[in-house]
């Protein structure tokens, strides 16, 4: 059954791309401690470590674009997954609906046949 294998697939994905968000959230998190704790102990400000006003802090960029990106990458299977998953589904019903016309014509021969 393949639809069954993208589907297992498919979720598997989302987690992926969960776990990942997760990290991105922690990593951040870990990254405002230590810059909280290299302020305390060398008394510099936050500011002096991020680019400007609003902006996200250096040393976050380089992590933050990876993850988005690989975020994005896993989005894109997944939708690709998806509309695959989509294709076999609609292929499975054509399928299933030629099988029952074929049926049909069988049983009306057979009923044809014993007639006569």
């Amino acid at each position: 059954m393949t639809t069954n294998n993208l589907t297992t697939e498919n979720t598997r994905l989302k987690t992926r791309v969960q776990m990942v968000e997760v990290e991105l959230q922690r990593k951040d998190k870990v990254i405002d401690e230590l810059l909280a704790q290299q302020e305390q102990n060398f008394g510099l400000p936050q500011a002096k470590f991020s680019s400007g006003p609003g902006r996200i802090k250096a040393t976050e960029t380089h992590l933050v674009i990876n993850l988005k990106r690989k975020v994005k990458d896993l989005n894109n299977e997944c939708g690709k997954r998806s509309e695959e998953i989509e294709a076999l589904k609609r292929n499975i019903r054509s399928s299933r609906l030629q099988e029952v016309e074929v049926e049909v014509k069988i049983y009306m021969e057979e009923c044809a046949r014993l007639r006569h």
